[in-house]
């Protein structure tokens, strides 16, 4: 009867003990840290993506896509298109991933960023218009 007390208690207290521990550990996932940033010039727009996990490590799984959405028109007839960025460099071991997109049509504005990684989605808003 002792053993089996002592065996519940046990199970009980790695149940309060690890359970707790384990639920903030987090996964190896990007999101803990994620910096988005820009650079827009010559028509092309290149995006810089570095991420972190959950202990703050460089996380080796970089964006599954980046997308702008772009903007022309006048008020009352807006048209808008999304269009994908090539992957340019990538540096798994420090988290660091660079998109740049092709050539932009004249008369577009850039809106939007969007990072998708799959199982989450940051995105920026921003405002270059592509002038001729």
């Amino acid at each position: 009867m002792k053993k089996k007390f002592a065996m519940v208690v046990t199970v009980c207290l790695i149940f309060l003990l690890a359970l707790p521990i384990s639920a903030f550990a987090g996964p190896a996932v990007p999101g803990n840290g994620t910096n988005l940033s820009e650079t827009f010039g010559n028509r092309k727009l290149t995006v810089n993506v570095t991420s972190f996990d959950a202990n703050y490590q460089p996380a080796s799984n970089g964006p599954v896509e980046v997308r702008v959405k772009l903007l022309n028109g006048y008020p009352g007839n807006y048209i808008y298109q999304t269009v994908s960025l090539t992957l340019t460099s990538s540096s798994p071991s420090l988290g660091s991933y660079v998109y740049t997109s092709n050539t932009l049509d004249y008369g577009w504005r850039i809106i939007e960023i969007v990072v998708d990684f799959g199982n989450f989605v940051i995105g920026k808003a921003t405002n270059y218009l592509v002038e001729w």
